[in-house]
Order: C-alpha cells, then structure tokens, then sequence
C-alpha cells in the first residue's frame, strides 16, 4: 500500500464497524411519538448534528415490550434547509426496515414487538451521491478560441469530454462572502474539444456552502442546503461566429455517482463500483437572501494547488492487534489529502477502505491503558468533525485520492 501525495499528517487505514445512531427503546404496550426533526442524540446528552453521518437507524425493544412509530422521518437539518430526506417513500424509505424479525412496516407506521427475546433492528438510510451535471453539445466548425467561465454554490471538478479542467487546481472557487462575492475561474479550452458531439460535465461537493462547517448544529446547511454550478461556455468559430452555453435547463443531473459525500469537515465516501446512471433534466436552485445577488469576480486568490508529495515516514503497526487497523506517521505538520494505490492482490471488491486522520494518539497513562485506547487516534479535539474517508472497493489495481472532500487535519 503506498502513500505518495499526502497533505494530512497521520493516516490510519481501517475496515471500522461503525457504530449506529440512537435506538428508541419502548415501554410495554405503550405507544412512543419520536421526532428527529433532523438531528438524533447519540449520547443521550446534548444535541448533537450527526447527519449525513447516521450510520444506522433503528428501533429496540424487550422482551415484552412493543411500540408503534408513525410518520418516521429524517429531516434535513440546519437552520435553513429545507425538505426530508427520509420517510416511507421518500429516499432510501421504509424498505430498510422490511425483514427483521419483531419489526413490521404498513404504510407509514412502523411496529417493533418483542416477544420472549429482544429486538434490536438497524438499518442505514444512505441515499444518493453529491450531483453529476452534465451537458451535451455540438462544435460545427472549426474553433479559434473556447473559454469556459465557471464557478459553483459549493465546490466542483469539471471536465470536458472526460478531460480534466484544471486538475491543479483544488476545491474551486474557494471561500468566499456570499453575500457579496463569488469568485469564477477562467479556463481555455480549446484543445479540449473537437468537431460534432461533445461533453461538458461537473461533480459537486459541499465546500464552503453547504454542509456542516463549524461546530453549532444549527449552523448545518447555514448558506444553502445543495450545491450548484454556474457555467458559460463560449465557442469563437473561425468563420467569426460566437455560440454561448450557458447552465439551464438543457444540463442533465444524476445523484447515483460514486462520489456518495464530498465535505470539508465530513471528509470523503467514494463508491468505485457506481456511474451516474439516473440521468435528469437538472433543477434550478434558488438561492435565499442575502445570498441570491453577489457579485461575480474573476477569482483574485491563488487555489489550493499540491506543494509536494510525500510518503509516510513510518508505518506504527496495528493500532489494535487483530484489528486490521494500521497507523501511519507522516512524521510532520501538514495538511491534505491522502493517494492511496490498492495493489491488485490487495483488493476485495466490494470492500471499503476507511482512513482517519489525527493530530496526536493516545498517551500511555493509566487512564487510557485501562480503556485500551492508548497508542490509538486521538480525535476529540475534532469534535463533531467527522474527519474520514471512505473508498468502497472495485477490480482491479486502483488509485483513491480524494478531491472534493477535505478532512482538515495536521499530525505530528
């Protein structure tokens, strides 16, 4: 496994069992109202925003014990989302519920019973990647100069005809004052494109926009709730004709790509196996105010761009013995992105790769001797930051470098 462009300091490979979201536990015969009303309380303490991050959800009961749930749902969290992301019919729906024994699904209600031995049913609610646009056009003569103008509510990578469009440069159009400015690049793009049919196409990621970028929950989704892009492409033909194309509805979406999540604190999940395949037409996103007018500039600051490449300065071995967990020190301060190669005879189709990022691992002091945590990552400092990626698996020697998602993270 070979570690090369690393802007993150620690990196422990691990295959994890994550651990769920709260489950409602029922009083006997008693009939239990539960509203999420978007956010669940893993610790029993104190809110605390954990979606996209769920994991699992749930319901348990004892021996004896039952409980009706009725209009169940998963709510888009933060102060100005809006819409559910998951209910009988909506999303992932009621469907991960059906099988379980004690657990029985009718419409919109759901019904845990236990009988002579507990229920502890849990299902994951995932649904959905971060958006593929894409748009098809025709060049019909030759080309003297073509300039695509691009920025996004979030960020992008963008690509023509399967080409990268900038590839040096990261996490574009950067951050910015919403309310005021947002920052476009200007690419030439002529090499890119040839006579007849041709594609423009972007992936889109949270960045500054959307998501959850502090540590207040209610600050989820804070400028919007969904990334989108704003483009022109701009065709000078050599006969002295213009054609312009803009992001309208003509542009195409899909939410089934592998790039399942793409979030600066969250970090990245990266299915190998998935294409977009569930192709639309795509959807105007309206922007609430202050935030729907800024000013549109040419980008003034430098992008995020690679300084250097590095390779792990020491593998510490199994954080656990047994547990298939590895840590690695990058031996410095940093901050970035791990490129991971997957050996053919490393991989396991199908499995996913998680990596975690630290800045310190557990001392040896009793306390933690006696949790068995020390010589582990020690993430409490990353508070509700999720801070990890994952790769789901395909054939084959394979490449995972994540670029739209960033889990901000230094290590010594």
């Amino acid at each position: 496994m070979n570690a090369k462009r690393i802007l993150s300091l620690l990196l422990a490979l691990m295959l994890l069992l994550s651990l769920g979201a709260p489950l409602a536990a029922a009083d006997n015969a008693e009939i239990v109202q539960l509203k999420t009303n978007g956010r669940v309380d893993p610790l029993g303490e104190a809110e605390c925003n954990t979606y996209p991050n769920l994991n699992g959800v749930g319901f348990a009961a004892r021996p004896g014990e039952s409980a009706v749930f009725e209009k169940y749902q998963i709510e888009n969290a933060g102060k100005y989302a809006r819409g559910v992301l998951f209910t009988e019919d909506i999303g992932a729906t009621y469907a991960i519920f059906e099988g379980p024994d004690g657990l029985t699904v009718d419409g919109n209600t759901i019904t845990v019973r236990a009988r002579e031995a507990a229920v502890l049913a849990v299902a994951d609610p995932s649904f959905g990647s971060m958006p593929t646009l894409r748009r098809s056009f025709e060049v019909s003569g030759e080309l003297t100069k073509a300039r695509l103008y691009i920025t996004a509510q979030g960020v992008y990578d963008a690509a023509l005809n399967g080409e990268a469009i900038g590839s040096d440069d990261w996490f574009n159009p950067g951050s910015t004052e919403y309310d005021s400015l947002l920052a476009y690049s200007v690419y030439d793009v002529t090499a890119l494109l040839h006579e007849g049919g041709n594609e423009l196409s972007a992936v889109l990621g949270e960045g500054w926009w959307t998501g959850m970028m502090t540590f207040e929950p209610t600050n989820n989704n804070y400028y919007g709730d969904r990334p989108a892009l704003l483009a022109k492409l701009v065709l000078d033909y050599a006969d002295g004709t213009r054609e312009t194309l803009v992001t309208d509805g003509s542009w195409e979406a899909a939410a089934d790509g592998p790039v399942r999540l793409a979030s600066l604190f969250q970090g990245e999940r990266y299915d190998a196996t998935a294409e977009p395949t569930s192709w639309r037409s795509a959807l105007i996103v309206p922007t609430r105010a202050p935030f729907a007018s800024p000013r549109l500039v040419t980008r003034y600051d430098e992008p995020v761009h690679v300084i250097r490449e590095l390779t792990a300065a020491v593998c510490l071995g199994e954080s656990v013995e047994g547990s298939g967990s590895y840590l690695y020190d990058m031996g410095e301060n940093l901050v970035g992105v791990p490129e991971i190669t997957l050996p053919a005879d490393y991989v396991n189709p199908g499995e996913t790769l998680t990596i975690r990022y630290a800045e310190t691992l557990y001392p040896e002091l009793d306390e933690y001797v006696e949790q068995g945590v020390d010589g582990c990552l020690m993430v409490e400092n990353l508070r509700s930051a999720l801070a990890t990626d994952f790769y789901k698996m395909t054939d084959g020697e394979q490449v995972f470098c994540p670029r739209l998602g960033f889990p901000t993270t230094l290590t010594e």
